[in-house]
């Protein structure tokens, strides 16, 4: 690892930077932090691709620790995701002042021998454009993927508000009904139930294994009935959701219910 650079900014604090193989690399935690993440080190583990992040050893005040570094990539991807309304001059700043100090002093932009302070500067410049070039790329094909997302969600958008009307509609479905929409009986498709751990019977009436009873498939219906000696008594039946009627569709199909 090269000199590690610490920039302090009056709005933003300090973040700490190193050069490493030609590239600079950010202390993830200082960079989270001044782009106004309350928990850096959520955001640092949610935004981030780890193909882009490295440790160093650092002596900070408690002592050599491990500290995580990112690179441009995930530098980007902490901006986009940030709703700090000063994200942009964070940018500037980062670009105009940050990566040059860090490569001029990290070692990677060394004066050569000869070298006028004009031709250090120019190929500061050099670099600089180059950094924004890439910096360009990357923000254009961030804009291509926001995009491709887009569209996603709103082909996703009709499925999204199905599935929320079957988890609030209060139609209920017999097994009979199910069944015959999958081309078998009642009690055919109750006996493949059971087989499959779904339900048990107790004293005539199906009711859910313990992994199913907390999902809202089925609900247990009281009534009563009079036999032809007179006698009365109360019996439980039970009838299925239009979630567990989806349920029961998606588990023959072999689809995943969401």
């Amino acid at each position: 690892m090269r000199t590690l650079v610490i920039t302090e900014h009056p709005e933003f604090g300090k973040v700490r930077t190193v050069e490493a193989g030609g590239r600079v690399w950010f202390c993830a935690r200082d960079v989270a932090s001044a782009l106004g993440y309350a928990n850096p080190k959520d955001a640092v583990n949610r935004h981030c691709r780890p193909k882009g992040v490295c440790v160093h050893d650092l002596l900070t005040a408690g002592g050599r620790q491990k500290v995580k570094f990112i690179d441009e990539g995930n530098l980007y991807r902490l901006m986009a995701c940030s709703r700090l309304p000063s994200a942009e001059r964070f940018e500037s700043w980062i670009f105009d002042e940050l990566v040059p100090r860090t490569l001029k002093e990290g070692g990677y932009l060394l004066e050569k021998e000869g070298e006028t302070d004009a031709e250090l500067l120019s190929r500061t410049l050099q670099l600089a454009e180059a950094k924004l070039r890439e910096r360009d790329r990357y923000i254009s094909g961030l804009e291509k993927e926001n995009a491709l997302n887009a569209l996603k969600l709103s082909l996703q958008a009709p499925k999204v508000r199905y599935f929320d009307e079957v988890l609030h509609s209060p139609s209920t479905y017999t097994v009979t009904q199910i069944a015959k929409e999958l081309g078998m009986s009642g009690r055919e498709l109750n006996r493949r139930l059971k087989a499959l751990g779904i339900q048990f019977r107790l004293g005539g009436t199906w009711l859910l294994t313990a992994r199913y009873q907390k999902e809202g498939y089925t609900r247990t219906h009281t009534h009563s009935w009079q036999s032809r000696c007179g006698e009365t008594g109360t019996a439980m039946h039970t009838v299925w959701t239009e979630k567990g009627r989806l349920f029961i569709h998606c588990l023959f199909s072999g689809l995943s219910l969401f």
